[in-house]
């Protein structure tokens, strides 16, 4: 994923980046390989987090230390195209909207994770105002303002995508593919 996005924006000169990653305290020991990426590449922030403290917390750590105007948050198993970075940030800049959603046309999960998905979808609708047009998922394209209201949030159990409905209303969609899962080494 790294190497990708790494490659991705080399081929371009319009926007410079960083890439945060967050060890929520994996047991595989990626720390040591992170932290050597980082002391090859300036633009690599590690975040270390002594105890696991879950995904939606270590997500929240790594806003923290996002420094960009665009902030894109995206899980490490490779499922989520990088290449399709540079097309959201494009939307994005077009004005119309604070935050976008990948959207899956055939999303490549168990049935169990796609029902389970569906069932979000359907509360957040009901609970916090999601438009029922969009798609929610952990990749995505924000606007500072965004981030830094969603960093904001002191509560136990924070909710990302509620964060984010309350700040804004000018969501979308993009369409991207949505490749198989990469196992982890």
């Amino acid at each position: 994923m790294v190497d990708e996005i790494k490659e991705i924006f080399a081929a371009q000169s319009e926007y410079d980046y960083e890439i945060v990653l967050v060890d929520d305290h994996s047991p595989d020991k990626v720390y040591s390989v992170a932290k050597n990426m980082a002391k090859e590449d300036s633009r690599i922030k590690v975040i270390y987090l002594a105890k696991n403290v879950g995904q939606t917390n270590a997500v929240i750590e790594g806003y923290k230390y996002a420094k960009g105007d665009y902030i894109v948050e995206m899980d490490d198993d490779y499922q989520m195209p990088g290449y399709e970075i540079p097309r959201m940030v494009k939307e994005l800049e077009q004005g119309n909207y604070d935050v976008i959603f990948a959207k899956y046309p055939e999303q490549k999960e168990s049935l169990f994770r796609r029902i389970g998905s569906k069932i979000n979808n359907r509360t957040s609708a009901w609970t916090v105002g999601k438009p029922k047009d969009i798609r929610v998922n952990s990749f995505f394209i924000m606007r500072r303002f965004v981030k830094d209201a969603v960093v904001q949030y002191s509560n136990n159990y924070p909710y990302i995508y509620g964060i984010i409905f309350a700040i804004t209303q000018n969501i979308a969609n993009i369409e991207v593919e949505h490749r198989e899962k990469e196992r982890k080494i």
